[in-house]
């Protein structure tokens, strides 16, 4: 039996919202036990690019968005900067937008420009300027591009590992 449009766009609905709720989970465990000054060796993108590879650039951007507003109003001290947001915003929309222009490739080398050109944009260039704003010394900013590269292989290695569930790409209308 085939869904439906709106039986389609409701699994859409949840599913981002289960992978929003996972990255505020993840984040927050990560910013309590692997933050290091500017540097914070984290997961969290692993669903905001796993959202935007699944569902395309619009749903992964929300995600993004979404999961940074949340993390910044439970957080202990509430505050939500812009270009933080825009950055996690930046890295959903880039991995769906990067998963649609490398359809016809198949396998790890689809996904290793959806996960790395993402983590460039949205946490190397938009997330460092916004640090930097926000009183960071340009060198410490400097140690994030190989903790973010390290972690980006990883994560795409995962997403890799995922992606070939077949229920999960019978679920999300995976190609």
């Amino acid at each position: 039996m085939e869904k439906t449009t709106v039986q389609k766009n409701l699994i859409k609905l949840v599913m981002c919202g289960l992978l929003a709720a996972m990255t505020v989970v993840i984040g927050t465990v990560c910013k309590l036990y692997f933050t290091f000054g500017a540097i914070r060796i984290t997961f969290e993108n692993l669903t905001v690019l796993l959202s935007g590879i699944l569902f395309g650039p619009v749903a992964g951007g929300l995600v993004g968005a979404c999961a940074d507003i949340i993390t910044s109003i439970t957080s202990s001290q509430p505050s939500i900067n812009p270009l933080i947001t825009l950055g996690a915003a930046s890295v959903g929309f880039f991995a769906g937008l990067m998963a649609r222009l490398m359809k016809n490739t198949d396998g790890f080398l689809r996904l290793l420009p959806c996960v790395l050109i993402p983590h460039i944009i949205g946490n190397l260039i938009i997330k460092n300027i916004a640090l930097y704003l926000m009183g960071f010394h340009p060198y410490s900013l400097l140690l994030r591009i190989p903790t973010y590269l390290g972690v980006a292989i990883f994560e795409c290695l995962l997403i890799y590992m995922i992606t070939k569930n077949k229920e999960i790409r019978k679920l999300c209308n995976y190609q």
